[in-house]
């Protein structure tokens, strides 16, 4: 499960907050996308999440993500991952 959250720091409130969240997975059985955005405001000291994605993760299989966020339509935050999910090896005997 990919929960991107936010955490406002300050002691005042933020408002006219919009998201864009992609997540791109690629592996063997072929390539998967999905996108969500919304509105939202976060008060003082709050933590929020802004969406939830379950993914079926295979060995060697590749996702990146992407968080972007705005305010009154102007980027004011972009985070970009890539994660490699590592091959189970089996012992010799």
């Amino acid at each position: 499960m990919i929960e991107p959250q936010i955490i406002n720091l300050n002691n005042q409130p933020v408002k006219n907050l919009s998201y864009k969240f992609t997540v791109e997975k690629k592996g063997e059985s072929g390539t998967t996308n999905s996108s969500q955005s919304g509105n939202f405001s976060i008060a003082g000291k709050e933590s929020i999440t802004l969406s939830k994605v379950s993914l079926k993760v295979l060995p060697k299989d590749v996702y990146s993500t992407s968080l972007k966020i705005f305010q009154n339509k102007l980027l004011i935050l972009e985070k970009n991952e890539k994660f490699i999910t590592p091959v189970k090896r089996t012992k010799n005997l």
